[in-house]
């Protein structure tokens, strides 16, 4: 993931991210390479979303999800490009369930 991690911070240092959002987003990158030893260009929708029930079927809590969601959301958007419709990863749960708060 060499080029890719580094585009991807530079593209988030560009909007000024703090550096522990940097080192989580990057980490979730890098755990779902990992997970399935292919370039991150490679991987599929399918994939991707796997991923995520694999995260959740860890025990992962619904914020360490979040993360990981969003780095992964922010990575295939913002540096590859990709559309909401290509990606469609799943909302964000927002903590305590009030969603008028």
């Amino acid at each position: 993931m060499g080029a890719l991690r580094e585009k991807m911070i530079e593209e988030m240092r560009l909007r000024n991210f703090a550096p522990r959002t940097e080192q989580t987003y990057v980490s979730a990158m890098v755990g779902l390479v990992k997970h399935y030893r292919q370039c991150s260009d490679q991987l599929t929708q399918e994939q991707i979303r796997a991923y995520l029930l694999h995260l959740k079927d860890r025990g992962l809590s619904a914020n360490s999800q979040n993360v990981a969601i969003s780095g992964l959301r922010f990575f295939y958007q913002q540096v590859l490009g990709w559309t909401e419709e290509q990606l469609f990863l799943p909302p964000r749960k927002r903590p305590g369930g009030c969603r008028r708060c």
